[in-house]
């Protein structure tokens, strides 16, 4: 038996190793190719780091060896569901020592239209 349901999808993981993190940001992977429900973000450096999603502003503190999962979807604004736009870019870098080894990862899932079963 099928029903008609909303799927959620992984994109590619994208990450970047300690060497690339330093005090200016850096961007970690490439832009979201679809509208993100669901992030998590794990810092599996020496250091704590911060997360932008503009490059300019901090947004996000992880620190090391910790994973955070945001959910975007979890509330909604007039039976909408949120999420974090298509495109966006997140960019990251130290919190104050750099990071000496291990990388950053971002795992990132969306909503997908479909037949369920």
């Amino acid at each position: 038996m099928s029903t008609t349901a909303t799927r959620i999808l992984a994109e590619t993981i994208r990450s970047v190793g300690f060497g690339a993190i330093g005090i200016g940001y850096s961007n970690v992977g490439f832009p979201l190719a679809f509208p993100s429900v669901l992030m998590t973000f794990t810092n599996a450096t020496d250091e704590g780091v911060i997360f932008s999603f503009d490059g300019v502003h901090d947004h996000v503190f992880i620190n090391d060896g910790i994973t955070g999962t945001f959910n975007f979807s979890s509330n909604k604004v007039n039976d909408r569901g949120l999420f974090l736009a298509q495109g966006t870019v997140v960019y990251v870098r130290a919190a104050a020592a750099t990071p000496t080894s291990g990388s950053v990862y971002i795992s990132s899932f969306y909503a997908y239209p479909g037949t369920g079963s």
